[in-house]
Parts: C-alpha cells; sequence; structure tokens
C-alpha cells in the first residue's frame, strides 16, 4: 500500500470511527404560513381528529400577520394574551398530532419572539397519549409566569414515571444547580450555558430553537430503561443535554402531540401589564421529525440513543426531502405522515 493510500485510508477510518452515525431525518410535519390566508381574524377550528389543531380562549387571539416575521419570511403567526389574572387560564393552543408516527421521540425545531412584554406560557409542551384513564407522559419546555424571571426559559419540567399520571414534578435546570431528576440512577446532565434564557435575552426580535425529546423504552417495571432524553438549543447555543432519565411510566404510550403556545397565569405580579397592556408571542418555521433535526445533528460530540431499529439508511430517500423541506411549506412533508394539513385551518 502506498503512503498516499495509507494515509487516504487512515483518514477515513478516523472520520467513520470518531464521528457519531447520524440516521436521515424523516419530516413529519412543517408549517411557514406562506400558503395560510387570514381571511377571518381568529375563525379557527380545534379538530382533535387531524395531524395539526388550533383552539383559543375568547380573551386570547391569534392572526397569521405578513410583517415583522423572521428574515426570508413573508407570513408568520402572532397570537396576543391578556394580563392572566388568577392561576388559570389564558391560551392559545397550536400543534401537531403525531399519533400516526408512533414514536417515542421527536425533534422540534421553530422560530420566536416576545418583542414586548415578557411573561410566562407553557411554550412547548410534548404530551404522551392516554391509552387509558391511568395517565399519560407530559414534558413542558416552558416560559416562567411565576415570578423568577417572567418570560424566561430556566427549567424542563418532566416527572419520573413513579406515578401513571406524569406531570412537572422533576426538572432540569438550565443554570445546572438546580435539578430534581427524580430516580434515574445514572443521569447524565450537561448545561454547557449554567445559566437560564434570561428574559432580557428575547429582546425584540426573532430566536431559532431546536428541541429534543425521547420518552423513555419499557412497558413493566422490569423492563423499563433509564434512556429519556432531553436537548435545548437556541440561537445556536445548548441550553441542556440530559440522558439516561426515567421520564414516563411503563404503562404510559408513545407521543400523542406537540403544543405551542399554551396556558398562561399568574400575572398579577407582573409590573410589565400596568396600564392594561398584553403580550404577545410569535411563531414561524415549525418543523417536527423522527430520527434527527432537519437542519443538521445535535451541536454535541455525543448523539441521540435513537430506538432500536433507527438505522442511517432507513429513511434515505427522505433525506433529500427533508432538506428541500425547510424551506417550503407544510404541503412539502414527507416520511410517515403523507400531506399533513395545515396548521391552521383559518376560514
Amino acid at each position: 500500500m502506498t503512503m498516499l493510500k495509507q494515509s487516504s485510508y487512515l483518514l477515513l477510518s478516523l472520520i467513520f470511527y470518531s464521528t457519531p452515525s447520524h440516521a436521515a431525518p424523516l419530516l413529519l410535519w412543517s408549517e411557514d404560513f406562506e400558503s395560510v390566508t387570514n381571511t377571518t381574524p381568529n375563525s379557527v377550528v380545534y379538530d382533535n381528529s387531524t395531524a395539526a389543531f388550533v383552539a383559543l380562549d375568547n380573551t386570547a387571539t391569534i392572526n397569521v400577520v405578513n410583517s415583522g416575521c423572521v428574515a426570508g419570511s413573508t407570513k408568520c403567526v402572532k397570537a396576543v394574551y391578556p394580563q392572566p389574572i388568577g392561576g388559570c387560564c389564558y391560551f392559545v393552543w397550536a400543534g401537531y398530532k403525531a399519533v400516526p408516527a408512533n414514536t417515542n421521540h421527536l425533534f422540534i425545531e421553530f422560530d420566536a419572539k416576545m418583542p414586548d412584554i415578557k411573561h410566562g406560557m407553557k411554550f412547548v409542551k410534548v404530551f404522551g397519549r392516554r391509552t387509558d384513564q391511568t395517565g399519560y407522559a407530559n414534558t413542558t419546555f416552558g416560559l416562567d409566569y411565576t415570578g423568577v424571571d417572567y418570560g424566561a426559559m430556566y427549567v424542563v419540567s418532566y416527572d419520573d414515571g413513579a406515578n401513571t399520571e406524569n406531570d412537572t414534578a422533576r426538572v432540569v435546570a438550565l443554570n445546572g444547580t438546580d435539578s430534581n431528576i427524580g430516580r434515574a440512577p445514572s443521569p447524565i446532565v450537561l448545561t454547557p450555558q449554567n445559566r437560564n434564557f434570561r428574559s432580557t435575552d428575547w429582546g425584540t426580535g426573532w430566536h431559532h430553537f431546536r428541541i429534543y425529546l425521547k420518552f423513555n423504552t419499557g412497558t413493566t417495571s422490569q423492563n423499563e430503561l433509564p434512556n429519556g432524553e432531553y436537548y435545548v438549543e437556541i440561537d445556536g447555543l445548548v441550553y441542556v443535554w440530559a440522558r439516561r432519565l426515567f421520564n414516563k411510566h411503563p404503562i404510559n404510550d408513545t407521543i400523542d402531540r406537540v403544543e405551542f403556545f399554551g396556558w398562561s397565569q399568574t400575572g398579577e405580579g407582573n409590573s410589565q401589564f400596568s396600564g392594561n397592556r398584553k403580550f404577545e408571542m410569535w411563531y414561524d418555521n415549525f418543523k417536527v421529525s423522527t430520527n434527527a433535526f432537519t437542519s443538521g445533528p445535535l451541536l454535541t460530540s455525543v448523539q441521540p440513543d435513537l430506538p432500536a431499529g433507527t438505522s442511517s439508511s432507513s429513511s434515505s430517500s427522505s433525506t433529500s426531502s427533508s432538506s428541500s423541506s425547510s424551506s417550503s411549506s407544510s404541503s412539502s412533508s414527507s416520511g410517515i405522515v403523507p400531506s399533513a394539513p395545515t396548521m391552521f385551518r383559518i376560514h
């Protein structure tokens, strides 16, 4: 073997053995609002039977707008919340129904901004399926409405599956010091920034979010594994990379849906609301996929522990379509769920 061939072989070997293998992304759903016409503001339909849905209470508003959007977009979605009074609930709900994908993991990507008053809401929630009346898994990537720092993201909330009705008893804290992991025997929790995404970090502009979630596997207390995972990246900075977690009960099922916006409450203590002001949350460029983000791998040396049977060739035919879908509307969907309906069915 010549020196050139030896060098080439060594280089290829190093690349092959040192680079994590990445499964090709399987795009389930996307929405950039470019094809959505807002003919009657707030005339939206909550349709729990379709892949996407919207709902709101009668004190909040939601509209597709054509100004103030992220660079390169001509349309985006804007919700306006009144000052929340009391413990519950002022809300806009919008999201993607993931049941047809039959998956325990999702990669979620979008742009968001909160340009004026900073206040909290659920922001991103992932619910497991309720197959009976005993409960479901539930994770919240929320923004603070308690007064810690209104509008900040400071924890990922979940439960460790000790009970069937999983909610938010456990947290992974972005600051690296205040986590309450629960019953996982050997969790790995990395918080590279060691700080919250603060209310002041929002400013007035857009921010890019990439969130990965995997519910731990197992259907009985004997075969369940602590392999749940969370990943939060904002504007190219990793805030959380948590692995080896329990984050669902063995009888809890796969993912039911992803919700955006969500409840907002307890706004009485937020002085920013003086003068009957309202607060806004804007989103654009939603993408939900399995196997990987459509925009590239996690910004870590260790990649997700994908479910058994997932391989880098399992969806190779969808790689190019996923990439091209990143700048197209929801009609260009590929993978498990064909032609997912438009998220906002505005009449």
